[in-house]
């Protein structure tokens, strides 16, 4: 099972910024990752590079709104709660950062 405590222990051994401590979120089940961030981001709860993850998902979403199958045991889901000083149009740059990154 994944352990909030043991995540936020790793990244805090990374050498780099005090700014990679983040807020993590562990659930077990939740409907979608994606929505708890939403939720806590719209509430003002969550910082910028609070991470929401879940061991399974029953309503996960994929591009396009397509339905995202989230089986227990098989994968990590996660959503990040992101606060960029980007403006709009460059946003879509974000993401795809984001994707070479990982």
């Amino acid at each position: 099972m994944l352990s909030a405590a043991r995540i936020q222990r790793i990244i805090a051994e990374i050498d780099g910024p005090p700014s990679l401590i983040i807020p993590v979120t562990v659930l077990a089940m939740t409907v979608s990752t994606n929505d708890d961030a939403r939720r806590a981001a719209e509430d003002r709860a969550a910082v910028h590079g609070a991470a929401f993850l879940a061991e399974s998902q029953t309503g996960g979403r994929g591009r396009g709104g397509k339905a995202w199958h989230s089986p227990a045991g098989k994968s990590i889901y996660l959503s990040l709660v992101l606060r960029p000083e980007l403006s709009p149009e460059r946003l879509p740059q974000l993401a795809l950062a984001a994707g070479v990154g990982i």
